[in-house]
């Protein structure tokens, strides 16, 4: 790219001599991209899960099935997925789980060729009724990584994700008396009873466990160590995150400010219901402050 001299600028100046630069374009540095991290899907919903992918000639995807106790192994490996590690690419800023030491079972696996456009995204659906059978419930890690070296330095990358298809629905609260908890089907939003809950630690361990009631509703113990409620029902599971940000509502997301200050505005008003969940036909009860 030359500029000519006597260029004018916005600001009183002028180039004195031509200005010459060299401008290289380059393709973008091949990635896989899963379309979420540690995530649930409903079992009846789409049944889909997206990978895209970007200047990747070839693809493996893996898919690993756990169930029951392997569960909670799965998700409590996958946090190593963002942990910061000194053996991972400069530019890269996840690190791989090492599935192939996990007890869960190889289920599913295909090689993929996305059309090999430079630059340009594909973006490749997965099959849930493929990978798992039709309507079929479980938790699945799957990798997804270039067969062949691609990077500058010769390497290969890669992406993967934890996902939970289940039909276990919940919502809960924390309060001084400790957790309340109702457990309801995503498909028909009937409750569901005689669900076993069992109340974990980080490391797995049991702290506490109940059954659901007639109405699903339970009550477990909370203690600070506390880190997941697993829900088991039949062949179904749900491993519920009871500490993770991505199930709170924060205040300031709604316009509603939580200041403490001795000014308070008279034209603000908080309003909230008495559950999270209804069944068509329920009576919404607001209450406002």
């Amino acid at each position: 790219v030359t500029t000519k001299p006597g260029l004018p600028s916005k600001e009183p100046f002028q180039l004195e001599r031509a200005q010459t630069n060299d401008l290289v374009f380059k393709q973008v540095a091949p990635r896989l991209y899963f379309e979420d991290f540690a995530t649930h899907q409903h079992r009846a919903g789409t049944r889909k899960f997206r990978l895209l992918a970007v200047n990747i000639p070839r693809i493996k995807v893996t898919a690993r099935l756990f169930t029951g106790d392997t569960t909670p192994v799965a998700i409590k490996a996958y946090d190593k997925y963002e942990e910061f590690n000194d053996d991972r690419a400069q530019d890269e800023m996840y690190t791989r789980v090492d599935v192939e030491k996990l007890p869960g079972q190889v289920i599913w696996e295909r090689e993929l060729k996305p059309n090999l456009t430079v630059d340009k995204p594909e973006l490749l659906p997965l099959s849930w009724d493929e990978i798992l059978g039709a309507n079929k419930t479980g938790t699945v890690l799957l990798t997804a990584e270039s067969i062949d070296p691609v990077t500058s330095e010769r390497k290969r990358v890669g992406t993967q994700a934890v996902i939970q298809l289940t039909d276990i629905g919940s919502v809960w609260k924390r309060d001084s008396t400790g957790l309340t908890l109702h457990l309801f089907s995503l498909t028909t939003g009937e409750s569901l009873a005689n669900t076993h809950l069992r109340l974990l630690d980080p490391e797995r361990n049991e702290l506490a466990e109940a059954v659901t009631d007639a109405e699903g509703g339970a009550n477990l113990p909370y203690f600070g160590e506390s880190r997941w409620v697993f829900a088991q029902r039949e062949a179904d599971g749900h491993l519920i995150s009871i500490n993770s940000g991505d199930a709170s509502v924060p205040l300031y997301r709604l316009g509603v400010t939580d200041d403490s200050g001795d000014e308070v505005d008279p034209n603000v008003i908080f309003l909230f219901t008495e559950r999270g969940v209804y069944k068509p036909g329920d009576i919404v009860h607001l209450k406002g402050f």
